[in-house]
């Protein structure tokens, strides 16, 4: 229908309701007009309609600033395959921009730079008591690792409390006396590191059923540092899930290596656990680092945190209240007659 003659007939419903007292969905009935066609011309008058500026949303008190935003797309572009809650708290960290995960989002959604969703395996129950303190209750296991097409193996001890990679070494083989020793070079490393501190607590091992893990000297070595050892049942691997958990994620890593020699193989190796301990934001750490867990104070850096966040909160409040003042209407108070 022309504009001209909607126009006629919304001033026709309009008399006509007027003069007759009738609700406007009589008076369309009466007037054999569809209230759904009445209510789309009304709809589409707004929108032609010049906006008002009391109908302009203003800038919310903590809306993220437009550099904010900025900062956030150029740091997504860097990292795309880091989802929004790590970039979130990486941002933090490296004092790019202090944005909670829930904003990162959003910010992230308005520009179609979302990480494509993943989804989460399935959590296994672990009985076992949870470390409350680091070097409380290593997890141990062993990775085949192929270095030009012969087999190698990586033994790892893995920090339950903080998921720190405390020791680790590739060797040629999975014998008792072999891991016996890589255990002793963990146990002798934990020693060095406290022997300015009073603290004779020795971990607890925690491993599989594995043939070296049972063998004689294996046992002997913990026995000689009196330390005791918990294996788990037989074919049921989730009791050792923390281990078998950050096995998959060096092995991933390993995937876009070529590994062509031993020594190569281990440098390789060594760079990935440092970056496992060093840099990557762990989720059931609250998005710290194991290195924080196992030689820092969690606490405090969460703390941290949360300080950077609540100021830069303040400061988009202040900014942003600035830049909404032009746009609110004047109270009777302020208008001057």
């Amino acid at each position: 229908m022309p504009i001209e003659l909607q126009e006629q007939v919304q001033t026709m419903v309009t008399q006509t309701k007027q003069r007759s007292g009738w609700p406007v969905r009589q008076t369309l009935g009466r007037l054999g007009v569809s209230p759904s066609s009445y209510y789309r011309w009304r709809k589409e008058e707004r929108w032609a309609k010049e906006p008002s500026a009391e109908s302009i949303r203003p800038v919310q008190a903590y809306e993220a600033l437009e550099e904010e935003k900025q900062a956030v797309r150029r740091y997504a572009l860097r990292h795309a395959s880091i989802r929004h809650r790590e970039l979130a708290w990486r941002m933090v960290d490296e004092d790019v921009a202090y944005l909670s995960p829930s904003t990162v989002y959003r910010t992230l959604k308005e520009q179609n730079l979302v990480c494509p969703w993943r989804r989460r395996e399935k959590r296994t129950r672990d009985d076992a008591e949870r470390a409350s303190r680091a070097d409380e209750r290593w997890a141990t296991d062993l990775m085949y690792i192929q270095v030009s097409g012969r087999t190698y193996y990586l033994v790892t001890f893995l920090d339950e409390y903080s998921r720190y990679i405390v020791h680790h070494e590739l060797v040629s083989n999975m014998e008792g006396a072999t891991v016996s020793l890589v255990a002793q070079a963990a146990i002798e490393r934990l020693v060095f590191s406290r022997r300015a501190e009073d603290d004779p607590r020795m971990p607890e091992i925690r491993s599989d059923n594995g043939s070296c893990y049972i063998s004689r000297d294996f046992r002997g070595v913990l026995a000689e540092h009196g330390m005791s050892h918990q294996r788990i049942t037989p074919h049921c691997p989730e009791e050792n899930g923390l281990i078998e958990r950050s096995n998959r994620t060096i092995r991933e890593a390993l995937e876009a290596e070529d590994l062509t020699e031993v020594e190569q193989a281990r440098k390789v190796i060594d760079r990935i656990i440092d970056w496992y301990n060093d840099e990557r934001l762990h989720r059931a750490l609250g998005y710290l680092r194991p290195l924080d867990y196992y030689r820092g104070d969690p606490e405090q850096l969460h703390e941290a945190r949360r300080l950077k966040l609540s100021q830069a909160r303040h400061r988009r409040k202040e900014k942003n209240l600035q830049l909404r003042q032009p746009t609110l209407p004047l109270s009777s108070a302020e208008i001057v007659p």
